[in-house]
């Protein structure tokens, strides 16, 4: 199975975001876990990157979105 883990960023002014940054520990857990059985992508826009490229170039079965901001 194909499995994408998505961390998305706020665009918003409010709040620490634009000071504050760290790594999707909780999307790097669940891969840690997954690696060995699955195809794994996990995608970090801290850029902002095009999100349907990205899901179209790596067709994935399931995509999980983290949603700890």
């Amino acid at each position: 199975m194909k499995v994408l883990l998505i961390q998305p960023r706020h665009k918003g002014e409010f709040g620490m975001g634009g000071l504050i940054c760290v790594e999707p520990l909780g999307l790097e857990c669940i891969a840690a876990m997954l690696e060995e059985e699955h195809a794994l992508k996990l995608m970090d826009f801290f850029d902002f990157g095009d999100l349907a490229k990205a899901i179209s170039s790596f067709a994935p079965d399931l995509c999980a979105i983290s949603c700890s901001f």
